[in-house]
């Protein structure tokens, strides 16, 4: 597959310092030009450690919950999956996924969506500019870079999609992807098509006359070399802490090479809202005092106020465990 990638795009990488908030509208007019750009320096270290930590044990923990109920989650059959119970656990234990309810099942004072800045739910609230809801595709996910023993290692690198494609087009959403290790060099990637949304749909055989996909075409999208001849993409190194924000229209998959051997560890937090059509709308302003439009509590849950902020850091997306 002829994609032209590279490592380095500088209009689409945003540094997370104290002017972010003023860059949020060429953010936004980069999600829908461009598909997809990178915030570096978003999170701390050490809150990306605690949480790595967290969802390390998280999955020790329910590998062992499975073991108890004669459960091999390593050969759990493809035919589990969203299943209920312990054997749609198994089948997303063996894709390497955890679940954000699982972790604070495990971990109450805790969730993934921890992760999340007040101003990073600030841009999420601009982008919108009306409610917004976490979205149950909400995970984590351990990923091999080697696709021979993926069963043994977790899952293997995923093939060009859209996130629509699997979560459906009713509701349009926001991806933040979030490496938890280094990843780009010696762990896989992420790499995504730099491309209007309109064109990305075209390519993943989207037919926005009867808001369908085209079955056929969707398959051609990795079955026909010549389908993404000439497209840019976008794979960035990334190290633990910057973020990948897309939205799920953008046409992306894993970046792996050979010289990457290690596994990688990522989370992916959803947001989304009640409309198939990008969010033409504008949020809050986030320039000017701050604290005045901080203050501001419009109806619904796309409110930017820090009570909110926290609030919605405290919820948690997913089912927990069964009993």
């Amino acid at each position: 597959m002829s994609v032209l990638v590279t490592q380095e795009a500088p209009d689409q990488e945003f540094f997370f310092d104290k002017g972010i908030l003023a860059r949020f509208p060429e953010m936004k007019v980069c999600l829908a030009e461009r598909g997809s750009f990178v915030l570096r320096d978003a999170i701390d270290s050490e809150k990306i450690y605690q949480y790595r930590e967290l969802v390390e044990k998280t999955h020790h923990i329910y590998v062992g919950r499975c073991a108890d109920k004669g459960i091999d989650y390593r050969t759990a059959p493809s035919d589990w999956q969203g299943r209920e119970g312990w054997e749609g656990i198994a089948h997303a234990l063996r894709l390497g996924q955890i679940n954000p309810g699982w972790l604070t099942h495990c971990f109450p004072d805790n969730s993934i969506y921890h992760l999340v800045s007040e101003d990073l739910l600030l841009f999420v609230a601009y982008f919108f500019g009306a409610p917004y809801r976490k979205s149950q595709s909400t995970h984590t996910r351990w990923l091999s870079p080697d696709q021979g023993t993926h069963r043994e290692r977790f899952d293997h690198p995923v093939e060009w999609h859209v996130d629509a494609q699997h979560h459906g087009t009713a509701e349009f959403t926001i991806n933040l992807w979030v490496p938890l290790q280094d990843c780009g060099l010696t762990r896989p990637g992420l790499q995504a098509a730099i491309l209007p949304i309109a064109r990305a749909q075209a390519l993943a055989g989207f037919n926005s006359g009867t808001g369908a996909f085209e079955i056929n075409e969707a398959l051609r999208l990795n079955g026909d070399p010549s389908v993404l001849d000439g497209v840019p993409a976008f794979a960035p190194a990334m190290r633990a802490g910057d973020i990948f924000v897309m939205t799920h229209w953008t046409l992306h998959a894993t970046y792996a090479v050979p010289k990457m051997t290690e596994r990688r560890l990522s989370a992916e937090l959803r947001f989304s809202y009640p409309s198939s059509i990008f969010p033409e709308a504008l949020g809050p302003s986030p320039c000017g005092n701050r604290q005045s439009s901080c203050d501001q509590e419009p109806d619904g849950p796309s409110t930017t106020s820090p009570q909110h902020c926290d609030r919605l850091r405290a919820q948690d997306g997913g089912s927990t465990a069964p009993d």
